[in-house]
């Protein structure tokens, strides 16, 4: 195995466990495709109820291309989105997929929806909006679509600290907000 990274965790609440998934390259397991053998990444994933214990890791995702950074979203009970980073040269854009649990399986993988060069994406539902954050790293800056439907995106202007990287965006409280900032 290569690497072991870009984890993201879920919790899957119909099941009452958290879902942690990550990109790893474990060399000519897959067809080699566009990329070196070094950098052939597929995800992966484990469960957890207490972070104590954890289930065999097993394949997540093998979409016939090195993939990486997915974000598991919600819609409905048995309705479900991937999104997540085609890692191939030159492509290194972001793309969703289709699925009706949070393990899959993942169908219907949409073309991008981002430019070249992005990646780490995080989701947030704002009103009836799904705003899209990425690190758009060939410009330099930090970038959104919105989204109702995971099929058509349009640009969102957002306000990020500046030279923020990858991040995970989450709601809260203002009452939250307020003890967080008071920790400084």
């Amino acid at each position: 195995m290569v690497n072991v990274w870009a984890p993201e965790v879920f919790f899957d609440e119909e099941n009452n466990q958290y879902i942690i998934v990550w990109a790893s390259t474990i060399p000519f397991r897959f067809p080699k495709g566009l990329e070196e053998e070094n950098n052939n990444q597929r995800l992966y994933y484990t469960e957890t109820r207490d972070f104590k214990t954890f289930s065999p890791s097993k394949l997540y995702l093998d979409p016939q291309f090195s993939v990486i950074d997915a974000e598991i979203v919600k819609r409905a009970p048995r309705d479900y989105v991937l999104v997540l980073k085609d890692n191939t040269r030159p492509m290194r854009n972001i793309k969703v997929a289709f699925g009706n649990s949070p393990l899959g399986p993942w169908n219907n993988i949409s073309a991008p929806f981002t430019q070249h060069f992005t990646e780490g994406p995080s989701v947030a539902h704002v009103g009836k909006d799904w705003l899209i954050y990425f690190d758009s790293y060939g410009d330099k800056k930090y970038e959104a679509v919105k989204t109702t439907d995971f099929i058509h995106f349009d640009s969102a202007t957002v306000s990020v600290p500046e030279g923020h990287k990858h991040g995970t965006i989450f709601m809260t409280s203002r009452g939250e907000l307020n003890k967080l900032l008071s920790e400084k």
